[in-house]
């Protein structure tokens, strides 16, 4: 939920887009050498992205410091499932007194593979004691896309001023911004369907 207003979704075009991980043509190999190599790269963006945000550089996404509080009141678990190493997101979320809002907080360094493959998120759900399907991720990237669809979780993609010019079109639904995000709606309604055993969608014991 954080963003830097540079050149990072740049540079992550410059390295990714020759093999296809931003989705548009021009893959080559096998899947499971583009898959691979997706990965690999991926890690190396993250250890930039970690390297190379600061203070002055980095700023919460619009909406989001509403978001949460709504969130919480609503009664449903949150998570932070990120690309990133585990204390360096703990950190950001300390910098914006952000953290109590979350349960849990997965960093890409505890799971075996990182964004675009679904281990994070599956980690994520599972600390949550709540299956993928009655997930929802928000995401601002196409590898975080991929990565919550692959876990089998809605995604809402959030573009931001950067990477509005993207196809988002493998999300099942894109807004604005995160102050868009309307609770009562579905996915993200925290009520059962009328008749139904199944616990809502996230909701906190």
């Amino acid at each position: 939920m954080c963003g830097r207003p540079d050149g990072y979704p740049r540079l992550f075009d410059l390295l990714l887009d020759p093999m296809g991980a931003s989705g548009r043509p021009g893959s080559a190999g096998s899947p499971a050498d583009r898959a691979g190599t997706h990965a690999e790269l991926g890690e190396r963006l993250s250890r930039l992205w970690e390297r190379f945000m600061t203070p002055e550089h980095i700023r919460l996404l619009p909406g989001v410091r509403e978001l949460l509080p709504r969130l919480r009141a609503a009664g449903l678990s949150v998570a932070v499932a990120s690309a990133a190493d585990k204390e360096w997101v703990s950190r950001w979320l300390s910098h914006f007194a952000i953290g109590e809002f979350f349960d849990t907080v997965v960093g890409g360094d505890e799971v075996p593979r990182r964004k675009p493959d679904p281990a994070v998120y599956l980690e994520a759900a599972a600390r949550l004691g709540v299956p993928p399907s009655r997930c929802v991720a928000f995401e601002d990237s196409l590898t975080g896309v991929a990565a919550a669809k692959a876990a089998g979780i809605t995604v809402t993609a959030v573009p931001t001023e950067l990477t509005r010019s993207l196809d988002y079109s493998a999300a099942d639904r894109v807004l604005p911004g995160l102050w868009a995000v309307d609770l009562a709606d579905t996915p993200y309604s925290v009520e059962p369907a009328p008749g139904s055993t199944d616990p809502a969608p996230g909701r906190r014991p």
